[in-house]
């Protein structure tokens, strides 16, 4: 009887952990879709060359929860300690929202990749 009880224990310690898993993800999913519904749009990204900082500004249409948390320059992580501001603090819905931070650009254009705290995703160019 002992057994039984051990080895349905360890079934359901097992069942439990993977519907945890299964529901931490699936909300994971709805925060990024209602995240990329929230309509956050990049209105505006310019290089500033005396001091290697970009900016980047956003627009948020709905009153949704957004925070920029990484941002890529031609798929290449910025490093978050050339973070300057607006990053991992909430974006004010229906106003222009910026952040800015330090990459040394060649000329050209590049390729900008934002990624908010819920993993929603949005992507612009920048001409450096």
């Amino acid at each position: 009887m002992l057994i039984v009880a051990s080895i349905m224990s360890a079934v359901y310690a097992s069942f439990a952990f993977s519907l945890s898993t299964r529901v931490h993800a699936t909300v994971a999913e709805i925060e990024r879709i209602v995240q990329e519904s929230a309509g956050l749009e990049v209105v505006d990204a310019f290089y500033i060359d005396s001091n290697n900082t970009v900016v980047v500004c956003l627009y948020l249409r709905e009153e949704v929860r957004v925070s920029v948390v990484r941002v890529y320059v031609d798929n290449v992580p910025v490093d978050p300690g050339n973070y300057i501001s607006g990053f991992n603090y909430p974006l004010i819905p229906e106003e222009i929202n910026c952040i800015r931070f330090v990459v040394s650009l060649a000329p050209g254009v590049h390729h900008l990749t934002i990624v908010t705290d819920g993993g929603a995703v949005y992507e612009a160019s920048l001409v450096a």
